[in-house]
């Protein structure tokens, strides 16, 4: 996740005092990624006509996670982060167990999308990181990890011809005709 790449810059512009925030904050960035496909997997089961299945994971993940977050809590805020992005990861297992099977999405169709995205992303990181490393000032380092990474991913789907790239680019030529036509 790119919040977490950017907390420790984050945290030490917006406050030095809460650096000891940091690893919480990129275990909850890291933990919502599961939430991202969660949803994904909410929204086909409401389109299936499927809100009973909604129900029931929302409702056994909230009461893992409410369990885990009990039994952790005596070790620290870290773990008790650690466990919730755990549980957003069982919580999805579960997702993609039950809804996938109903709707016909497999995990291999689920990594054949994912993978590839994510492992631009993982590139990117690692090299807006190495391209960055000689900044010492934290805020011109956040600037520069941001503007670098955006950058250097939109150049990674254009070089790729990705199709979540060409769709976003005739979304926008869409848009700005239907402003000029108004």
């Amino acid at each position: 996740s790119g919040l977490a790449f950017i907390a420790p810059q984050l945290i030490q512009v917006i406050n030095p005092e809460f650096l000891p925030s940091v690893p919480v904050m990129q275990l909850c960035s890291i933990g919502c990624i599961a939430i991202a496909f969660s949803n994904m997997y909410s929204q086909m089961n409401i389109a299936q006509g499927r809100s009973d299945m909604n129900l029931l994971i929302t409702v056994l993940g909230a009461v893992l996670q409410i369990a885990m977050a009990f039994v952790v809590y005596r070790y620290g805020i870290n773990v008790i982060a650690l466990t919730i992005a755990i549980c957003n990861f069982i919580i999805l297992a579960a997702w993609h167990f039950f809804s996938g099977k109903f709707v016909g999405y497999t995990f291999p169709m689920l990594l054949k999308d994912v993978l590839p995205y994510a492992g631009i992303a993982i590139l990117v990181m690692i090299a807006t990181f190495f391209a960055t490393k000689f900044i010492s000032s934290a805020l011109w380092l956040l600037c520069a990890k941001v503007v670098l990474a955006v950058l250097l991913y939109l150049v990674a789907l254009k070089v790729f011809d990705s199709a979540i790239y060409r769709e976003a680019i005739e979304f926008i030529r869409h848009k700005k005709a239907d402003e000029q036509q108004a």
